[in-house]
């Protein structure tokens, strides 16, 4: 066992997607709720850039399952899913836009010791946001268009896929204290569609390249973790991630955003030496930049400039 034997079940670190070294035998189910809401809007996001489009709710969920078959191999699969709610002043007034996604990870031990393990990950993943449609815009607050009879006005989808390396280090300070960190990077190939069959409504969206580009993110975390009573623990974890483009067009007048930083705290009850509860806060400097790549381009990079939060509930059970 990673921390040694003096390191009881129930104290053992919750893994879920964190960046940690993935250890023991058994099989860990996990799943977890994020949500945001104008109510929970703590950071003042929707207020800090003038946009006709207005976030009203953001949810995502994860699944995932994480398993150590050898003393020095492990694996971990997540399938997540994630909706957005928002509102214009002109048409459409109601945008909902989805996105679903996967990714499989593998982790080699490379050196083990009493108080420290340091493994290599690699894994891919995918994202992808089925066609949305629109049969009215407004190209002015004068202006609308409706849609030819059996036609979609607009159309709009997008689509990533990424391979990523990680180098991870888990170090136990004491047996209350826990910290982990990691240098990692991420290659992505990231198409994004918004057409209309009708040519002043084309001329009007400002739509972003039809071309696939390309990103590369590079980043480190740092997460450390105390386990202050036989049933409850805490941790904490800072998340800083560069961007650089290739093939990417940028819309005259709009800006780009090439980092984020992510700071994340969680909040664990061990229910018994199987089940665990827990509740996690998440704070990002530019909204969700790094954690829904298809998200941005050249036309949504606006909505990228502010900081977000949001809240979360999960749970993990052990086999």
């Amino acid at each position: 066992m990673f921390f040694g034997a003096a390191f009881a079940a129930a104290t053992e670190t919750p893994e879920m997607d964190r960046p940690v070294a993935i250890t023991g035998n058994k099989v860990k189910i996990w799943a977890r709720y994020d949500l945001f809401t104008e109510g929970m809007d703590l950071l003042n996001y929707r207020s800090r850039f003038h946009s006709s489009t207005v976030l009203k709710q953001f949810d995502q969920w994860k699944f995932g399952i994480n398993h150590a078959p050898f003393a020095t191999g492990a694996w971990r699969a997540v399938l997540f899913g994630s909706q957005q709610k928002l509102s214009r002043t002109l048409q459409p007034t109601q945008i909902n836009s989805h996105y679903r996604g996967f990714s499989l990870a593998w982790q080699q031990t490379l050196l083990k010791a009493r108080r420290t393990r340091t493994v290599l990950e690699f894994g891919i993943g995918r994202q992808r946001s089925p066609n949305t449609f629109f049969d009215r815009y407004n190209t002015s607050p004068n202006v609308e268009i409706i849609a030819a009879p059996g036609r979609h006005l607009v159309n709009i989808s997008a689509w990533s896929k990424e391979w990523r390396l990680a180098l991870r280090q888990g170090w136990q300070a004491s047996p209350a204290w826990l910290f982990h960190g990691d240098l990692n990077y991420r290659q992505l190939r990231i198409e994004s569609h918004m057409d209309s069959y009708d040519p002043l409504v084309r001329a009007s969206l400002r739509s972003p390249q039809n071309e696939p580009w390309q990103e590369q993110h590079i980043g480190f975390n740092i997460d450390g973790e105390w386990h202050f009573s036989s049933a409850w623990q805490v941790s904490m974890g800072w998340q800083h991630i560069q961007i650089r483009r290739k093939n990417y067009r940028q819309i005259s007048g709009n800006l780009d955003y090439n980092t984020q930083d992510i700071i994340n705290t969680h909040l664990y009850y061990h229910i018994n030496r199987r089940l665990t509860a827990y509740w996690r806060a998440q704070a990002n400097t530019r909204f969700l930049l790094g954690d829904a790549p298809l998200a941005y381009n050249s036309r949504t990079s606006a909505r990228f400039h502010a900081p977000f939060g949001f809240l979360s509930f999960g749970l993990t059970f052990s086999l």
